[in-house]
């Protein structure tokens, strides 16, 4: 899914103020070619989420607070372009640290009613690490609570 974002272009010509509802690389795409022409707000950036996970469990295994074994991650996210962004930039992340991603999972975005066959991989994989971007509340408690049933030895990460 992508977003075309046509309505930034429509109201720079009208000079009508935008706020934007979050960030979006999109957004960001079409405001940094020429910042001036546009008149609207500046979201943060979640790049963070995509660059800063990898460093903060290093962090953690070099404290002795969780144990990696063989810097395996498991990476599920779901189909809309901001879990999507964030899960692409954490594989990348993590592959330039020298990590293997195990299990690398897309899901369609909404509701999701079981993830056991994504948790058997998880399983059957062991990784270090799980990350999940889906962002819905619903779908992270579903995930832990069925992760909770049969667990890996992993640190887990939820949007």
């Amino acid at each position: 899914m992508r977003l075309s974002m046509f309505e930034v272009d429509l109201m720079a010509e009208e000079n009508m103020p935008y706020i934007a509802a979050g960030p979006s690389p999109g957004f960001a795409a079409i405001v940094s070619q020429d910042p001036d022409a546009y008149n609207c707000s500046y979201t943060a950036s979640f790049k963070g989420y995509e660059t800063d996970v990898l460093p903060m469990v290093e962090e953690l295994a070099d404290a002795g607070t969780v144990t990696i074994d063989d810097k395996t991650v498991a990476i599920i996210s779901s189909n809309n372009p901001y879990s999507k962004t964030i899960s692409e930039g954490m594989k990348t992340s993590f592959a330039d640290g020298g990590w293997d991603v195990v299990v690398d999972e897309l899901v369609p975005f909404g509701e999701v009613s079981d993830w056991k066959v994504i948790l058997a991989k998880v399983n059957q994989a062991n990784p270090d690490l799980v990350i999940n971007t889906d962002y819905i509340p619903g779908n992270s408690v579903l995930f832990f609570k069925q992760f909770l049933e049969d667990p890996t030895d992993s640190l887990m990460f939820l949007q």
